[in-house]
């Protein structure tokens, strides 16, 4: 299952909800891409989609893919579902693709899990397109989490 494009959008905009903050007398950790007016477009756009979806193992060919949430990852119903995988260490985690500043970037939530939940921060991904690749542009860390990128 992908990862909710709202854990994508609150890290982007370091906060809750469609109204970005910016603090007196607190250092602002926004990335230089964040624009008022195309986070409006971005999160009309993707924050009410409600709609689960998958990712289909011809999206990602040399990896494995079980249908699941990754609240149930690690957990007894997960290893009596899927005996086979009880040796697995990590899973990577993906939110679909949202596009932003009309269609210049993409942006998308990554996190690797594994069995104590989470391994390493989730992070959004940023990328621009240049030629016929996707080209890493920016990871933006999760503010909530201490520590993190």
């Amino acid at each position: 299952m992908k990862e909710n494009n709202n854990q994508a959008l609150r890290i982007f905009n370091r906060g809750e909800g469609a109204k970005h903050n910016v603090y007196p007398n607190v250092k602002d950790y926004t990335s230089d891409l964040f624009n008022e007016k195309d986070w409006r477009k971005l999160y009309s756009k993707y924050s009410t989609d409600t709609i689960n979806k998958y990712w289909k193992n011809e999206d990602f060919p040399t990896y494995k893919f079980v249908e699941g949430n990754r609240r149930q990852l690690f957990t007894n119903v997960f290893y009596e579902k899927y005996p086979l995988l009880k040796d697995v260490e990590n899973v990577i985690v993906l939110s679909e693709p949202m596009y932003y500043k009309n269609k210049k970037y993409i942006m998308f939530l990554f996190a690797i899990d594994n069995y104590v939940y989470s391994s390493k921060p989730q992070i959004v991904v940023i990328m621009k397109r240049e030629g016929n690749k996707w080209v890493l542009v920016e990871k933006i860390g999760d503010y909530s989490c201490s520590g993190c990128l």
